[in-house]
């Protein structure tokens, strides 16, 4: 069985952080979760993009929903309206 592995170019990132959330961190690589902290971090980062990916999925479906649901709106008034015309007209040659 042969695996291909791709190498991306890293690129450093200092950042700051709370003890509490190190020593999380550092849980979550001491229980086998992650290999070391820095593929933990990334795991994160992934996490935190792929999360701001689907809420802007979201906001455009809602958006084009709610399109969807006026234009139906405005197409069942103008529906009720032309058929209300009928009526009435229909009524007053009677």
């Amino acid at each position: 069985m042969y695996y291909v592995v791709i190498a991306m170019a890293s690129t450093q990132l200092n950042v700051r952080t709370s003890a509490t959330l190190i020593n999380e961190l550092d849980s979550l690589v001491n229980h086998g979760l992650f290999r070391n902290r820095t593929e933990a971090v990334n795991e994160g980062i992934r996490l935190v993009i792929r999360r701001y990916k689907a809420m802007k999925i979201a906001e455009k479906i809602v958006s084009e929903f709610q399109n969807v649901t006026s234009s139906l709106t405005y197409w069942v008034a103008v529906q009720s309206t032309s058929v209300y015309n009928t009526a009435t007209e229909t009524a007053g040659a009677i």
